[in-house]
């Protein structure tokens, strides 16, 4: 009997020891596995930075990574910019991005993003994570990294899992290394978007110019089974900066230029495409539905006047809607319509082609 005893506590040991050294071997695994996915992440890292790809698809794809490399729910890259924050990267469903992008102001993680400190947030017992949003969407595990640069705040970076203890391969010292890299990443990827903004930008009106409808907006129709091009016309633009000066024509431009940006929403995209000539590129659409938006649009900008010479002076506009497939090719369309807004002789109308 007291043989058996024994041998028991022998093989009791022996368990013990066992499991002793599974579990540090466990932990040495997931410590390496988190490790090396921040390595993973730092190259693929700088070798984006590195490429020719325009800096707003650079953050997307850092992302990308790091939902691939983490094999994580989601991600967010939200960016400060001195005023407040702008989602530049996520996969969270577009009803929760709002309370996302603004989440360094919650009192869960003010503090972490003053003072530079990452959070890694866990439930337990099934229960659920209590900041905003994440009740709905069932998160029980969160890592909030802010983002700096030299001392100044950028933003902060989100990951977030539906599993308890998610992110628990991340070391503190890895994740140290990887917000710093992110952080120069960022500041990179932010002065490059300066640059292409200023290169591809209108002055005069905020539009995109040429070289960026021609370089990246074709790009995007190829994406899209059909789009509409609009593409409008100042049409007395000419004789009022001849008749009345320049400084009226480019203030009713401006208007008109500001009265598109008011009336359009963000998701189109927006040209100078000539002097007198302005395009809107409309993703994933059709003309027969913006149609009325043109209209309200042509029926405002009449009611933009200037007093010049004791006269009311106000645009009068054309404009022409094409739509057009993926195959389509977008220069030699624009020019077609182009001809056709040159030859028309009813002013304030809209034909579409």
């Amino acid at each position: 009997m007291v043989f058996i005893i024994i041998c028991l506590i022998l093989i009791i040991l022996a368990l013990g020891t066992l499991i002793f050294f599974l579990i540090r071997r466990n932990n040495y695994y997931k410590l390496a596995l988190g490790n090396m996915a921040g390595f993973v992440i730092m190259q693929r890292m700088f070798e984006l930075m590195a490429s020719a790809i325009p800096a707003s698809k650079k953050i997307e794809e850092l992302n990308n990574i790091i939902l691939e490399v983490f094999n994580s729910k989601s991600s967010t890259i939200s960016i400060f910019d001195g005023m407040e924050y702008h989602i530049k990267a996520t996969n969270v469903e577009e009803v929760f991005r709002e309370s996302i992008k603004n989440l360094a102001e919650e009192q869960n993680f003010k503090a972490n993003a003053q003072k530079n400190i990452s959070k890694y947030l866990v439930s337990a017992g099934g229960r659920l994570l209590g900041y905003k949003s994440a009740v709905e969407r069932s998160i029980r595990s969160a890592m909030f990294s802010p983002i700096y640069y030299n001392g100044m705040y950028l933003g902060f970076w989100l990951l977030e899992d539906n599993a308890e203890n998610a992110y628990d391969s991340i070391s503190k010292e890895e994740l140290a290394k990887l917000k710093d890299h992110i952080g120069v990443f960022i500041e990179n990827v932010l002065s490059q978007e300066s640059i292409e903004g200023a290169y591809n930008t209108d002055k005069q009106t905020g539009f995109y110019n040429n070289l960026y409808l021609y370089s990246n907006v074709r790009q995007r129709t190829t994406t899209e089974s059909n789009s509409v091009l609009t593409l409008m016309q100042l049409a007395n633009l000419g004789e009022i900066n001849t008749t009345y000066g320049r400084e009226v024509g480019n203030r009713l431009l401006e208007r008109a230029a500001n009265l598109i940006k008011d009336i359009f929403s963000n998701e189109h995209i927006f040209i100078r495409y000539s002097g007198s000539k302005f395009c809107i590129v409309s993703l994933g659409m059709g003309a027969e539905s913006l149609h009325s938006t043109v209209e309200r649009f042509i029926s405002n900008v009449k009611m933009e006047e200037e007093i010049a010479r004791g006269e009311k002076v106000s645009l009068n506009i054309n404009v022409v809607m094409h739509n057009i497939q993926q195959q389509s090719n977008i220069d030699r369309e624009l020019a077609k319509m182009s001809n056709y807004l040159d030859g028309m002789t009813d002013t304030n109308t809209i034909k579409i082609i």
